[in-house]
């Protein structure tokens, strides 16, 4: 939603005053055909109960809009994505140290590290583990765009953007 929301400002050359409406027109014909094509699926289908949760899926479009309407400048869509690495990077730290607690824990019980540590693996901010891997995955991506493709990035956005890499790639495996 926020690549979308930043193409929605750059085809207005970044000024607010020039966007018209809450959805750029180019936009409205997919999103509508979208709508329109799994309603009909739906509709047609030997077993629509069964396609329902689908429906309910199609109020995730409502963020495009949303985002579209919330960011008026790539400025404000950058530092959305610098807060959201930064706090990524932070929840691999405190996953770490979530680790090395439980380690240290496990080892002076004199407990097998292994056999125990399954029943408590790191969770970050999250409150599951794949949820977190997942959302670490996400992050170095994310990270890694910063560090490899720095249009306007300068040296110490990149070295923080490697430590936050180093930290999520550390808490993933």
């Amino acid at each position: 939603a926020l690549a979308l929301a930043a193409r929605g400002t750059a085809d207005t050359g970044g000024r607010a005053g020039h966007r018209a409406g809450w959805l750029p027109q180019s936009w409205a014909w997919p999103l509508a055909g979208f709508i329109i094509w799994t309603a009909l699926s739906l509709a047609f289908s030997d077993t629509p109960a069964a396609g329902l949760s689908q429906i309910r899926k199609l109020i995730l479009l409502g963020v495009i809009p949303l985002a579209y309407a919330a960011y008026r400048s790539p400025e404000q869509i950058q530092w959305t994505v610098r807060a959201t690495l930064f706090t990524g990077a932070a929840s691999a730290a405190w996953g770490l140290m979530q680790f090395a607690s439980e380690y240290q824990y496990l080892a002076a019980q004199e407990l097998s590290f292994y056999e125990n540590y399954i029943t408590h693996q790191i969770t970050g901010f999250m409150s599951h583990w794949m949820t977190y891997g997942g959302q670490l995955m996400l992050i170095l991506l994310g990270l890694a765009t910063t560090i490899f493709f720095p249009p306007g990035r300068g040296r110490r956005e990149r070295l923080l953007a490697s430590v936050g890499f180093v930290l999520a790639g550390t808490a993933l495996l």
